[in-house]
């Protein structure tokens, strides 16, 4: 398909798509970018970039996609995790809590826990222990429920 229409960013960004779920993060990327030179405004093309920047612990880069995504879409939950998540392994905790915690208040799915552990770590940066303490009994609900849901799934092969 490609052959005959070299530049669809549809079909680029299906290929991206398809060598991430591959491992292949080189071709997903060159994929994924000229996809997006060929539309600058395609959501999930920018949202496979910061997952593929994000995979490879490419935090600035991870940021930069960030904020355009964000300027796309101001009010994105997903957005502001993946900013708070960036911030917090750059080393800002102040960002990373101000895009954390009211995706999080506001029913962020977090079902093993792990960002309410990522925002108990930043809070405790900025002194905030209360708060900080608070999120990681949170962290820990959410990890023992977990636990508990996949230990009584039935077994598939049974």
């Amino acid at each position: 398909a490609l052959r005959l229409n070299p530049n669809n960013p549809e079909l680029l960004e299906k290929l991206a798509e398809a060598y991430f779920s591959l491992g292949d993060m080189d071709r997903a990327r060159r994929n994924a970018q000229q996809a997006l030179d060929q539309n600058p405004h395609r959501q999930q093309v920018l949202r496979l970039l910061i997952r593929i920047a994000m995979s490879e612990r490419d935090y600035p880069t991870a940021l930069s996609l960030l904020d355009r995504l964000a300027g796309l879409q101001p009010d994105d939950a997903w957005t502001r995790v993946q900013q708070g998540t960036a911030y917090a392994q750059t080393g800002h905790p102040e960002e990373a809590v101000q895009r954390l915690k009211p995706a999080l208040d506001s029913g962020y799915p977090d079902e093993k826990g792990a960002l309410h552990a990522v925002l108990a770590g930043q809070l405790r940066k900025l002194g905030r222990d209360q708060d900080a303490n608070s999120a990681t009994e949170e962290a820990i609900k959410l990890a023992d429920s977990f636990q508990q849901h996949s230990q009584n799934k039935p077994d598939d092969h049974q």
